[in-house]
């Protein structure tokens, strides 16, 4: 598998080194097929920016940023102006049926007319199905060839369904991998037909995939179940189209795709999941992927652009149209919920499953459901249909539209970097897509063959201009201007991206497997080093416990002797009750002269801060509401090519604000109108990006173990009081908004402590959860430490890439490396840091971050402290109390180039305001170079060997 990936890799590098060679080499002539695309903005799947793209012989030559003028003094056989267009990786089709004989008639689609639809919707590359029947699969292969390649416009590649098995299979398997067919695809549905498979035959056939690093694809329905089903309806009269739904439940879905992900990782295999129609099969999906399976899932534009209630229609050619397998959901609220999970990565790619019937052909079912021909058209229309319902409706962006629709098929299927990215060495497969044209979807205009569309009347907005495939203009203007057989067969190497957690697993799974020895035999006596080593250890150990003592002996001095047996009604705490220091700025400026002052501020904070400017109409806000609102500017390099790019960030740190003894609305209503107010008031402050702490709308109850009326705070993260709070207030100030709750996942009745990402209009981006279980002390561990299993998203918007990393994560440096490799320009830490044993830490952990990563790092907690009705104790041996320790604020931001903002108030709620140039994050990434010598190779490699059991530390004595 190493070789194969290597060979690949050194392929790809010739073929650049070469590229790059030509281009700026001063005495090569204008090339062939020259093409300069400029003035458009660029989507990739990680991120998009202005620039230029140089075409040559139908490859990317180069992609030019607007400072670079390189390109100006080359001519060119065409130059597009893509002004005020979105330029993107073509779209890639995982899932189409050309040309294709089922159910005794023959898709109208062939070839040519479906790849002419494909290059009008702006799909540059598009993988069939070769369909073998009782033929040897190299046979089968070649007749596929013979009959696309004369015809096809755009490029292609091909899977390979398994209908029977044996030994001659098997060898044939490994045939088509070296033709270039490293995906094979299983039905569980349609059973009496050459297709279905059971389950002893999946085993084998997985396993032979697995030897030949093939992608293993099924078709998860339980054709035991739709037989049953069928019959039964058959015989209660139910003949017409509805039957087609009624015949395959959720169940019968959500059924075999468990089986399959079970078979499969049993295994270890890569698993394909195709059209996953179903909300109970994807949740199989989300399950699956939170236990680590290796499983990608694809949704298609049918079950994302319409809904299965048209079965139900009056009309039986309306209804029959709709007929594909799975049956589309006949809930409406399906198409939004597999676009979320799109946008959650929990489905990976959106295909069509093009198979495009006649009226005439559908009504050879006519006379009974059964028999209608199973399928639907969509491959012209896919891209706009999910513009329109994803990036159209705030669920997905513009960068997660190219994931779906190309960069994830690629990746997947082993085309990646060759197809999905725009980028030098890439084929020349794009669009040119124009975000504001609008078309209504009608079968008297469309490019297929069909004289129907399940998308009829359906209105789009967003469409593609212009394609580009393989460096020729196919479409333009709504004109298909290739010719058939102008397309390329792709072929395509085994393992890659889908393999690449595999021999991981298969490394901890044999570790696990390793048979006891039962034998009674034990070695008579220990090494000398061996009991040097377990010495050490017992020393290492006995050395943190003492240290632990000594910590909690300080923490035992500073706090009251005296347990308060309050029944909780003084429970709202403010500084001024207090003897707790206020601010260590306060006291420094208090007892040190100005000259040793600045020294000190120099020593602990870096490159000095100036102070910012806030009106005096958001300091009336404060004053009125009893917070602090400060601000401070931390200054960059002023760049000659790059302007500026100045964000300010706001952190809000508060406690509550009405006691835990009152109704959870009450305490709900009066945090809900502070945050009002707060937000209020950093608006008037100029804030663009604003985040409040760790549960911020609720008391950290956490610390106790009583679920009630607590766990009542939990909420909805897309419908929730705070959702509707943030929504509102996000699009009013045109302010990115960042919400950690305490999120309620209503489907599955789990708790995660979360944080919703809101955009500037108001619309919800995502949301993060907590990352870390570390399942100590005394908290709730059911609901604090529900580990979430989300990855590290960095949010993309219009003022900078976010990152959250919620509270337990700040003590996790591979939390921030990751959201540092992610991309991220600032990274949130909001947290609920109780003193005494976290306060030491808590100035210098976003701080490194910050340092180690380039992006800016802001800690954010809470203050005061809070009173429960029932006692409680806190792991740290003292009798158990209603009193919940000191949080001490000090919220702050931190630079990457080491500098930092003084902190809020210890004990008041508060407002920081930050003025930072973006700039910065590259400006210190060239400057220190940590990015380029941080050797993510070797700690990958040592990690891995340290997460083993049996790991023995490197140590020297």
């Amino acid at each position: 598998m190493q070789k194969l990936f290597k060979a690949q890799k050194n392929i790809f590098q010739e073929q650049i080194k070469g590229q790059f060679n030509q281009l700026f080499n001063k005495n090569t002539p204008k090339a062939f097929n020259s093409m300069l695309i400029k003035g458009g903005t660029i989507v990739n799947a990680d991120h998009k920016f202005q620039g230029d793209v140089l075409i040559e012989n139908g490859k990317i030559q180069q992609v030019f940023l607007p400072e670079q003028k390189i390109h100006t003094q080359r001519n060119f056989n065409k130059i597009i102006d893509a002004s005020g267009k979105l330029v993107m990786p073509g779209g890639i089709d995982p899932h189409c049926h050309l040309e294709f004989s089922f159910m005794d008639t023959t898709t109208v689609d062939d070839f040519d007319i479906g790849t002419r639809a494909a290059v009008a919707g702006g799909t540059t590359t598009f993988i069939d199905f070769i369909i073998p029947g009782s033929n040897p699969l190299k046979y089968a292969y070649n007749d596929w060839r013979t009959r696309a390649d004369k015809k096809v416009h755009c490029d292609y590649s091909l899977h390979c369904a398994i209908n029977d098995w044996n030994e001659d299979i098997s060898k044939e398997m490994e045939e088509i991998v070296k033709l270039g067919v490293t995906s094979f695809k299983l039905y569980t549905a349609y059973k009496g037909t050459y297709f279905f498979q059971n389950d002893e035959r999946m085993l084998q056939i997985f396993q032979r995939c697995k030897e030949l690093g093939a992608v293993i694809m099924v078709h998860a329905e339980n054709g035991e179940l739709i037989e049953y089903n069928q019959e039964r309806l058959i015989k209660q009269g139910v003949t017409g189209p509805e039957g087609h739904p009624l015949s395959r439940s959720d169940e019968i879905e959500a059924e075999a795709t468990h089986r399959v992900i079970t078979i499969a990782n049993t295994i270890n295999v890569p698993l394909y999941v195709v059209h996953v129609m179903k909300r109970a099969a994807a949740d199989e999906i989300v399950r699956a992927k939170r236990k680590g399976f290796v499983v990608f899932a694809e949704a298609l534009a049918a079950g994302l652009g319409v809904d299965g209630r048209h079965y139900w229609d009056e009309d039986w050619d309306t209804a029959a149209k709709f007929v594909m397998s799975p049956a589309i959901d006949d809930d409406p609220k399906t198409k939004e919920y597999e676009m979320r999970l799109l946008a959650t990565h929990d489905l990976d790619t959106t295909a069509t499953d093009n198979c495009a019937f006649s009226k005439a052909q559908k009504r050879l079912g006519h006379d009974c459901f059964d028999k209608i021909p199973n399928g639907c058209n969509g491959i012209e229309d896919r891209m706009s249909v999910i513009w329109t319902n994803g990036v159209g409706k705030g669920v997905i962006t513009p960068s997660d539209f190219v994931r779906v629709t190309s960069a994830n098929t690629a990746k997947i299927f082993n085309m990646y970097p060759r197809k999905g990215i725009i980028q030098a060495g890439s084929d020349a497969d794009l669009i040119i897509f124009d975000t504001e044209a609008t078309k209504t979807i009608s079968a008297k205009t469309h490019h297929h063959a069909g004289d129907h569309t399940i998308f009829e009347g359906v209105k789009v907005k967003g469409l593609t201009q212009t394609t580009i495939s393989g460096g020729r203009i196919v479409y333009d203007e709504g004109v298909v201007k290739s010719t058939p057989g102008s397309g390329k067969y792709i072929s395509r190497l085994p393992y890659g991206y889908a393999y690449e957690k595999i021999p991981a697993l298969d490394a901890q799974r044999r570790i696990k497997e390793t048979p006891v020895d039962r034998s009674g035999i034990k070695p008579s006596s220990k090494s000398l080093e061996e009991k040097l080593s377990q010495l050490n250890t017992q020393i290492d150990i006995y050395q943190d416990k003492v240290v632990q003592l000594q910590n909690q002996l300080k923490y035992a001095q500073s706090s009251s002797n005296q347990n308060q047996e309050s029944s909780g009604s003084q429970n709202v705490w403010s500084a001024k009750y207090t003897n707790e220091l206020n601010s260590l700025e306060e006291t420094l400026k208090a007892f040190l002269p100005e000259q040793e002052l600045n020294e000190v501020k120099r020593i602990l904070y870096g490159n000095k801060t100036s102070d910012l400017f806030i009106p005096d109409s958001a300091k009336s806000i404060a004053m009125k509401n009893d917070f602090e609102i400060v601000g401070y500017k931390i200054p960059a390099t002023q760049e000659q090519l790059r302007p500026p790019r100045i964000v300010r960030i706001g952190a809000v740190q508060n406690s509550i604000k009405a006691p835990t003894t009152a109704p959870v609305s009450q305490q709900l209503q009066a945090i809900h109108d502070w945050a009002r107010e707060v937000t209020h008031a950093a608006h008037l402050a100029g804030v663009n990006v604003l985040c409040f702490q760790e549960l911020w709308n609720a008391p950290f109850f956490l610390c106790t173990r009583e679920k009630m009326p607590w766990l009542e705070f939990a909420e909805n993260w897309e419908t929730g009081p705070s959702a509707q709070l943030f929504k509102e207030l996000s699009s009013k100030y045109n302010m990115v908004i960042v919400s950690p709750i305490l999120e309620r996942n209503e489907a599955k009745e789990t708790i995660f402590n979360s944080a919703v990402v809101f955009s500037n209009t108001g619309r919800i981006m995502g949301r993060h959860h907590k990352n870390h279980i570390p399942r100590v002390g005394d908290f709730n561990e059911s609901t604090y430490y529900m580990e979430g299993e989300l990855g590290h998203p960095v949010f993309e918007t219009i003022y900078g890439k976010i990152g959250i990393n919620i509270c337990y994560g700040r003590h996790h440096p591979l939390s921030w490396h990751m959201l540092g490799v992610n991309g991220a320009e600032i990274v949130f830490n909001p947290s609920a840091t109780v003193g005494g044993l976290s306060e030491p830490m808590w100035p210098i952990e976003a701080r490194c971050a910050a340092i180690a990563n380039h992006y800016f790092a802001v800690g954010i907690n809470r203050v005061g402290t809070e009173t429960y009705p029932n006692p409680f104790t806190s792991g740290d041996g003292k009798p158990a109390r209603h009193e919940f320790g000191m949080f001490y604020g000090s919220s702050y931001v931190a630079a990457p180039d080491a500098s930092r903002t003084p902190g809020l108030s210890r004990t008041r709620d508060g407002l920081l305001v930050t003025e930072v140039d973006l700039n910065m994050c590259r400006q210190i990434k060239d400057k220190w170079g940590f990015s380029m010598t941080r050797r993510e190779e070797m700690y990958a490699r040592l990690l891995t060997e340290a997460a083993k059991d049996g790991f023995k530390p490197q140590r020297i004595r």
